[in-house]
C-alpha cells in the first residue's frame, strides 16, 4: 500500500508568516517544486488532498493563513500548527511579533481549528545574562497562564550551538555584552521540572524535542512530525461523519444493527469514514484496553465506556507503512517531506539554525515569486524549465 505523505510547511522557514500567497497558490495547482539542502537536486512533491496524509504548519505568525483554513478544511486536508511563542527580548529576537500579539494569535487560531491542533513551542530555552533561569519562570508562566485553554502540548529544548547560531552569538556579545551559557545538564534538569510543573497546573502536557537529557527530568519525548497527531484531528473529523457498515447506517438514522462495531479508520487526508465490521465481544473488550492503555500513554483523556464504541485509537502498528526519520540527534519525528527553504525566514532570531542572517533572507523575500513551483529557485534554472527527480 502507498504511504501518503507528510507535508512539513516547514522547518526551514517561515512559510505561513511570509510566503502564504506562494503555498496557496502550489496547494490550489497540486503539485510543488522543492531543493533538498544537501545535494541541491530538485525534486517534486504532490499537494493533492488525496495524496498527502496531512500538512504540518511551523510558525511565529499564522495570521495571513487565517481566511484560507476553512477553505483547507474544506478541500480535505488535515493539518496541525507549531506556533512558537518566546517572548525574549531584543536583541535575541528582533523582529518577531509582539508577545501580545502572538498570544492573541495563538487563541484565535485554536478557536478556528481546536487546542488538540495548536501545539506551543518554548522552544529554544536560552540561558543567557539577559534570560536567567527567573526570566524563564516567570516568561514561561506569563505565557502558559494565557494559553491553558488553548492547547494541551508545549515542546522545548535547550539550545544546540550550530555553527549559524555560534556566529550570531559571537556578533551580540560583541555589539550588546550578552553573555550565553551551555548550562550542565543538572541546571537543564532543574529548569525543566521547573517548566514542567507549570506547564501542569495550566493543563499543559510537556515535551522535549532533540533532548533526551530531559526524559530524565519526566518529560515525554516529542515527535514534533508524526501521525499520532494527525489521526487524532481525523478522528475528531470523522465523529461528524459516521457511517455504520453495509447497508449506508448513518448517525442521523439512529443506532447501528446489534452487535455492529467501529474497529478502524482510513488514514487519508480526504474526510475520514470509520469503517465497521462485527466482532466477538471478547474483541470488543480487548479494544477498550488498548484504547485506555493508549490514552494514558499519550496523556489523552479517557473516555468513558459507553463512548469507547465510537473511539478509533490507532494501533502502535499501524505506523508500520511509516518510518522514523530523524532530522538530528534525538529526533523522533516520522518521515515527511519539507518544502521550504534555508534563509527564508526575516524574523531575525539570533539563535536560528535555518538562517545566517537577516539580510539574506530580506534579499530572497524580495526576489521570489508567489507563482513559481519553487519558494526560491536557484540562479542556474532562471528562464528555464526545473528538470527534477520525483520525490517517490
Amino acid at each position: 500500500m502507498a504511504v501518503l505523505r507528510i507535508i512539513s510547511i516547514s522547518r526551514r522557514g517561515d512559510i505561513p508568516a511570509f510566503h502564504t500567497p506562494w503555498l496557496i497558490n502550489r496547494l490550489g495547482e497540486g503539485y510543488c517544486h522543492f531543493q533538498t539542502p544537501y545535494g541541491g537536486k530538485i525534486r517534486e512533491v504532490s499537494l493533492k488532498p488525496e495524496d498527502c496524509d496531512g500538512l504540518v504548519f511551523w510558525t511565529r505568525n499564522p495570521f495571513p493563513l487565517f481566511k484560507y483554513i476553512n477553505e483547507l478544511k474544506d478541500r480535505g486536508y488535515c493539518f496541525y500548527f507549531h506556533f512558537t511563542i518566546t517572548g525574549y527580548p531584543n536583541p535575541l529576537e528582533s523582529h518577531t511579533p509582539p508577545l501580545l500579539k502572538s498570544i492573541e494569535r495563538f487563541i484565535n487560531l485554536s478557536e478556528k481549528i481546536g487546542s488538540e491542533a495548536v501545539h506551543w513551542r518554548y522552544d529554544p530555552v536560552i540561558l543567557s545574562s539577559l534570560t536567567s533561569e527567573a526570566f524563564h519562570i516567570e516568561n514561561f508562566s506569563f505565557i502558559a497562564n494565557k494559553l491553558k485553554k488553548s492547547t494541551g502540548i508545549c515542546t522545548i529544548s535547550f539550545i544546540q550551538f550550530y555553527e549559524k547560531s555560534r556566529g550570531n552569538f559571537k556578533k551580540i556579545t560583541e555589539q550588546h555584552g550578552i553573555r550565553f551559557d551551555n548550562p550542565s545538564m543538572e541546571r537543564k534538569i532543574k529548569l525543566a521540572k521547573t517548566l514542567k510543573g507549570i506547564a501542569a497546573k495550566n493543563g499543559i502536557n510537556l515535551r522535549s524535542c532533540c533532548d533526551n537529557s530531559l526524559l530524565s527530568a519526566g518529560i515525554l519525548k516529542g515527535s514534533c512530525v508524526g501521525p499520532e497527531y494527525l489521526s487524532l484531528i481525523k478522528r475528531q473529523v470523522a465523529a461528524s461523519t459516521i457511517r455504520y457498515g453495509k447497508p449506508n447506517w448513518t448517525a442521523s438514522r439512529g443506532k447501528p444493527p446489534e452487535g455492529l462495531r467501529p474497529w478502524k479508520a482510513e488514514l487519508s487526508s480526504a474526510l475520514p469514514i470509520i469503517k465497521w465490521s462485527y466482532r466477538t465481544n471478547k474483541q470488543t473488550e480487548n479494544s477498550f484496553k488498548l484504547c485506555i492503555r493508549h490514552c494514558k500513554k499519550q496523556e489523552l483523556t479517557v473516555p468513558k465506556k459507553k463512548k469507547l464504541l465510537q473511539c478509533n485509537i490507532i494501533k502502535t502498528d499501524s505506523y508500520g507503512n511509516w518510518e522514523k526519520r530523524p532530522t538530528r540527534k534525538g529526533c523522533a519525528c516520522f518521515e515527511s517531506v519539507d518544502i521550504g527553504t534555508y534563509e527564508t525566514c526575516t524574523f531575525g532570531c539570533c539563535y536560528c539554525y535555518a538562517t545566517r542572517s537577516r539580510e539574506s533572507a530580506l534579499k530572497h523575500l524580495k526576489n521570489y515569486d508567489k507563482n513559481d513551483s519553487i519558494l526560491v529557485r536557484p540562479k542556474k534554472f532562471n528562464n528555464k524549465n526545473i528538470r527534477f527527480t520525483n520525490a517517490d
